[in-house]
């Protein structure tokens, strides 16, 4: 995701957005995001058409400000999705690059 900064400068990688509903979209921006209430999960959707560089992107609770930073060299596909999983079984789920952990405490619920 790209976004113009106050200098005119192009920045990008991190995004934070208060998660007030289950289906968030990012207008214009190819990608698409689903929090998992039940299990305690976020899904990203690439659907920009190209591969994208994931290294230094941040999701971020913004209740207690945990984050998850995606490790140096994590490329999201075209037409790929990532589920981050957090919660008591959410090392189990872990099976790179479609599914990767964060931590076994709740974050989303």
């Amino acid at each position: 995701v790209e976004e113009t900064g106050s200098a005119g400068r192009k920045k990008r990688r991190t995004v934070t957005r208060t998660i007030t509903r289950s289906d968030v979209r990012f207008p214009d921006s190819g990608f698409g995001m689903e929090v998992d209430l039940v299990a305690d999960t976020v899904k990203i959707a690439n659907n920009t058409g190209e591969d994208v560089d994931l290294t230094g992107w941040v999701l971020k609770s913004e209740v207690g400000s945990q984050s998850f930073k995606f490790p140096d060299s994590y490329i999201l596909a075209a037409d790929d999705a990532v589920t981050v999983w957090s919660g008591k079984n959410a090392k189990k789920h872990e099976d790179p690059p479609s599914n990767l952990f964060w931590t076994r405490r709740y974050i989303w619920n």
